[in-house]
């Protein structure tokens, strides 16, 4: 983040955004509340939420975003969130040369908010929030104070799981069924099935710098998602799809078809009632889609991602999210316990999870007059979970902001990166061609 005045030192303690400013006005987080001073009228400006002050001098991100993931957690007594504001090397390069120009001073913000509390609609105003409280506060004006959204429990998508499980427990056959689809879709991640592990010594998360995908390419495949009635998350889908196969048949594996299965986070506000407040708190559920992906899949790519889109509406049709939940729980042996089970690595048993977070109605600007937003960028973890890979879209500064990352015990480096670059390939590849 960019601004226009400098920031005083002051002693390191949790913290959360960056900022670039100008002038000489310094910018105090403390505790749950933050301060703005300027030196020429003295004023001081109050705002709730946000913890700590800026440290002294630059840390290191990576030393702080582990601290901070490793950091207890409290859902009670809080805090929710949490973060580090750090300065950053002088000559730090910036993605904006423009907008470093004119907003001299870069800071990085690291902010954490937990799952438990939060989902990535929340995370995604939080990051378009915050900046604009900072701005205001550097520029000696009141800070909105108008609620932003409603906190909402999911009682909604527990209702249908109570409904499916009763249905089920009337009717063995069609609890057999589900049962055996939900099955089938665990199998040997593809990429592990071509490559193998790691032996690494220390799991952990490895996350690649964030992408902004090229305008008009973009612009292009938008225009044949909207001729053929498909959506970005079915095109990007079919995307990952097409670059595992590309990738796992350059090293040798060659068949007809090979199985994937993804995992998508669902927003459940689906299941509630309209609100002209944003339901705040954790309402994704994960749902998995499997298919079957010819070999061939990049030529005929876009009659692929229209039949990926269709089996993913039927899907979301049928509420497969709650049902894949009821379907864990029944399918638990006897004296299942959370503790017993997440004691031992959870078995690696889906290719990788897609989020998608981006749309024309959810972009990160971060355009302020004394604050600038140069990048953005998602330090996810996922070595604890059950699939080896991670990708995400975001919206950021009228831009496709794409990231990807992978656990380090699960899957080579240079495999999950030859995946990344081979999905940049396919998609400028396939905004060219023919819609069939």
């Amino acid at each position: 983040m960019q601004g226009k005045n400098s920031a005083k030192s002051s002693p390191r303690a949790p913290s959360f955004f960056g900022v670039w400013a100008k002038g000489n006005k310094s910018l105090y987080l403390y505790g749950n509340f933050a301060f703005i001073r300027g030196n020429d009228k003295g004023r001081a400006l109050l705002v709730k939420g946000i913890t700590c002050p800026f440290p002294r001098g630059p840390f290191d991100v990576e030393e702080e975003h582990s601290d901070l993931t490793n950091s207890s957690f409290d859902l009670h007594n809080g805090p929710l969130w949490k973060a580090r504001l750090m300065t950053s090397p002088e000559g730090a390069p910036c993605h904006f040369p423009d907008i470093k120009a004119k907003f001299p001073y870069q800071y990085k913000l690291l902010f954490s908010l937990h799952h438990a509390a939060n989902d990535g609609v929340v995370v995604m105003l939080v990051a378009e929030l915050l900046p604009c409280i900072i701005d205001h506060l550097l520029q000696g004006l009141p800070v909105d104070r108008q609620q932003v959204g409603e906190l909402r429990d999911g009682v909604e998508a527990r209702q249908e799981e109570k409904n499916i499980k009763a249905a089920f427990e009337n009717d063995e056959t069609r609890l057999k069924t589900a049962l055996r689809e939900y099955e089938m879709g665990k199998h040997v991640p593809l990429l592990i099935e071509a490559f193998g592990s790691p032996s690494e010594v220390q799991p952990s998360t490895f996350v690649f710098p964030a992408l902004l995908l090229d305008k008009d390419v973009m612009s292009r495949i938008t225009h044949k998602c909207r001729c053929l009635g498909i959506t970005i998350n079915a095109f990007m889908t079919a995307i990952i799809n097409t670059s595992m196969v590309e990738v796992v048949r350059d090293s040798g594996l060659k068949r007809n078809n090979y199985v994937i299965t993804s995992i998508h986070p669902v927003d459940c506000r689906r299941l509630m009632g309209k609100s002209l407040k944003l339901y705040l708190g954790y309402h994704g559920l994960q749902m998995t889609l499997t298919m079957a992906t010819p070999h061939d899949v990049k030529n005929i790519f876009w009659k692929y991602a229209k039949t990926l889109d269709s089996e993913f509406r039927k899907k979301l049709k049928c509420n497969w999210f709650c049902v894949e939940r009821v379907l864990n729980v029944m399918s638990r042996p006897k004296g299942y316990t959370h503790e017993a089970y997440h004691s031992q690595p959870i078995p690696v048993c889906y290719d990788y999870m897609f989020s998608n977070l981006y749309s024309s109605e959810n972009l990160t600007q971060g355009v302020g007059k004394f604050v600038q937003v140069t990048s953005v960028q998602n330090k996810t973890v996922i070595h604890k979970e059950c699939f080896p890979s991670a990708y995400g879209i975001f919206g950021f500064r009228g831009k496709v902001r794409m990231e990807a990352a992978h656990s380090t015990v699960v899957v080579h480096k240079e495999v999950s990166l030859r995946c990344f670059e081979k999905c940049l390939t396919v998609i400028h590849d396939v905004s060219n061609a023919t819609v069939y």
